[in-house]
């Protein structure tokens, strides 16, 4: 049980990351865009 215990927290962590930075790429985005309206230009620098 503690093993899974320890495999279902760290599966729920990582999944809580994935989808916090989703939504900070998805806010950065929306700002960009806000700020300079770019004609459909894709610089997607990933870190």
């Amino acid at each position: 049980m503690n093993r899974w215990a320890v495999r279902i927290i760290g599966i729920l962590i990582v999944l809580v990351f994935v989808l916090m930075m989703m939504n900070l790429q998805r806010q950065l985005l929306l700002l960009q865009r806000s700020r300079q309206p770019a004609p459909t230009t894709t610089t997607t620098t990933s870190h």
